[in-house]
């Protein structure tokens, strides 16, 4: 039995498989050490780099986790995830931009206290959705923390990305 194809049935079906860009799974975990040296009872901020999209690809962040680990002088007062990416779309809401369209707005991460061994631990899971385009930007990890001791203290986070990545 032959089997007969139109050349536009055939040129539909590549045109179709071509704009459906491979997604490949993109998981990024770092440890962030931070110190906090401001004085007692001021809040002060902090903030290290986590990730940025590869070379040549966009990523899309699904999913953030984060285990801080704190000593009791110390506590967490707010945390959020910054992707700082383009400045001409500020979009300041947490919303992401449309498909295809990076992402620069700020996304809180929703600690919740839990105490372990004489140490403060926040922890926070939860969905989002970040765009990041590849070499233009990147995704910023924030902490704004109080401490009840003039000592310089120390405390780290352990952030987890999950999400994807396409051949922009």
């Amino acid at each position: 039995m032959k089997v007969r194809r139109s050349a536009a049935a055939l040129f539909f079906a590549v045109y179709a498989q071509a704009q459906t860009p491979a997604h490949t799974p993109w998981h990024i975990s770092r440890v962030v050490e931070l110190k906090e040296e401001n004085r007692r009872g001021l809040p002060d901020g902090s903030g290290a780099f986590l990730a940025a999209a590869p070379a040549g690809y966009n990523a899309v962040v699904e999913h953030m986790s984060a285990r801080c680990v704190a000593p009791p002088s110390i506590s967490i007062i707010y945390a959020e995830v910054i992707a700082n990416a383009s400045a001409t779309n500020p979009g300041q809401s947490g919303q992401a931009g449309p498909a295809g369209q990076e992402d620069s707005a700020n996304h809180p991460l929703l600690l919740v206290t839990s105490y372990s061994g004489g140490l403060n631990v926040y922890l926070a899971s939860q969905a989002v959705k970040i765009r990041l385009g590849g070499g233009s930007g990147g995704l910023r990890l924030n902490l704004l923390v109080i401490k009840d001791t003039d000592e310089v203290a120390s405390y780290s986070c352990l952030v987890s990305l999950s999400g994807y990545t396409e051949k922009q």
